[in-house]
């Protein structure tokens, strides 16, 4: 790549990296993980053919155009690094496809995925994991996330089974794919990259449902060092090592060398083409985000709890707080957007939900927690309903919102501060029509 080429591809790289900061910088990960895989993408990218490629190019273009149709953070995160790996495959050549699932690990996507759809996972992983110890002769029994031992309790949260160690594992993954690519001169198939990761996944469920095993048993307690040690053990031994010895089976066989034939390059033009379609796209779907408030159902403005100060929040949540209940009713988002879920909400306000499980509470299929900061403790509970239904899945209310029916899913949060009221909360609220909405 010449010196001009290699200024114009900076700029473009820096023109999506930049929408990114201005317009979703409290959506873009931040986590060592994901500062750890943007490090590691040097070596994980390598140039298989000199010939300039479209395809990213297509893929970014789509989405950047689904994101003015479908505002959607998803979008626009997948928009950017398609058409940032577009503008590197036309100014150096093409490239092999760890990148793309790299883009994929390191997302906000991902993390929601993890914390929120794996719960219902954890569930019955803590469920499986407190027959298995009853099989071997221990007293233990589970009770939502959380398996009790002799008295003693042991939460599946999502350091267990979640973002800290799969989106871990998959990373890990991608390293060792780029060490035999690199080692060997060759590069997997867009297919099998994505199998490989599909078996180093169930690998690591096996190796969180290993350590989750081992932490009750032995007794680990969360601050004991060795908490943190059973999962690098737990990983090392179940994913990394049968792993490398398939890879080095895998690449001991015939499959793609890279190709280095005298290709004209493409013109100027050609490379920027995309680029001039992409980018107006995905600054007129970044205005539309600002731009767009939160849909508010038309009993919401006028929706009052007597005893209650309410205030709308920005973001379109209706907030009454009073001296002993705190009550959030959050609107009803994009099918294709994260949810207002308390999982993610109320950890970004520091507190860590211990006891997670799916209850009725006064005819209402509900999950419960107990939310710790410190010594502060909190009791919540949560749904989704639409004014004539209550859900608890994402499946439910992302279904309904593909095909419009009704008016979408709220989400009802209820906290307390002290446990035995929150029933009696949920059940004064269901007679206000208030947990319904019907």
């Amino acid at each position: 790549m010449k010196h001009k080429e290699k200024i114009q591809f900076a700029i473009l790289v820096a023109s999506y990296a930049g929408l990114l900061v201005c317009f979703k910088w409290s959506y873009l990960p931040k986590s060592l993980l994901a500062l750890t895989g943007l490090a590691a993408l040097p070596f994980m990218a390598w140039r298989v053919s000199e010939a300039g490629q479209f395809r990213y190019a297509w893929a970014g273009l789509i989405l950047a155009a689904l994101s003015v149709i479908y505002p959607s953070q998803m979008l626009f995160w997948f928009a950017c690094g398609f058409a940032a790996m577009a503008a590197a495959e036309g100014f150096w050549g093409r490239m092999n496809y760890l990148p793309a699932y790299l883009m994929v690990v390191i997302s906000p996507v991902f993390r929601y995925i993890s914390d929120v759809w794996s719960f219902p996972i954890r569930l019955k992983m803590s469920e499986l994991a407190a027959k298995s110890l009853t099989w071997i002769g221990l007293d233990a029994k589970a009770s939502g996330n959380v398996i009790v031992l002799d008295g003693v309790d042991f939460h599946v949260d999502t350091a267990c089974m979640g973002l800290h160690s799969l989106s871990s594992a998959l990373l890990l993954t991608l390293l060792l794919l780029a060490y035999f690519e690199r080692r060997n001169g060759r590069y997997l198939a867009f297919l099998e990259v994505g199998l490989w990761q599909g078996l180093a996944l169930c690998l690591a469920i096996a190796a969180n449902f290993m350590r989750m095993l081992a932490l009750v048993i032995f007794k680990v307690s969360a601050t004991d060092p060795m908490h943190d040690g059973w999962g690098l053990f737990a990983i090392g031994t179940y994913v990394l090592v049968p792993l490398f010895f398939l890879l080095k089976w895998r690449f001991a066989k015939t499959f793609h060398r890279p190709q280095f034939a005298q290709i004209p390059l493409l013109p100027v033009w050609k490379k920027w083409l995309p680029h001039a379609l992409i980018l107006p796209l995905l600054l007129l779907a970044a205005l539309l985000f600002k731009q767009q408030a939160a849909t508010i159902s038309d009993f919401a403005p006028q929706l009052q709890i007597a005893g209650f100060q309410r205030t709308l929040q920005k973001d379109g949540v209706l907030k009454f707080e009073n001296d002993s209940l705190l009550i959030y009713m959050k609107p009803p988002v994009n099918w294709l957007n994260a949810s207002h879920d308390p999982r993610i909400c109320w950890q970004g306000s520091g507190y860590e939900f211990k006891h997670i499980k799916k209850e009725k509470i006064a005819g209402i299929e509900a999950y419960t927690a107990i939310l710790e900061n410190g010594t502060d403790k909190l009791y919540t509970a949560w749904w989704y309903t639409d004014g004539n239904s209550t859900a608890l899945d994402e499946w439910t209310w992302r279904w309904s919102g593909v095909f419009g029916k009704g008016k979408g899913f709220w989400l009802v949060n209820v906290t307390i501060a002290e446990s035995h009221g929150l029933a009696e909360k949920i059940a004064i609220l269901n007679q206000l029509n208030l947990v319904r909405i019907n």
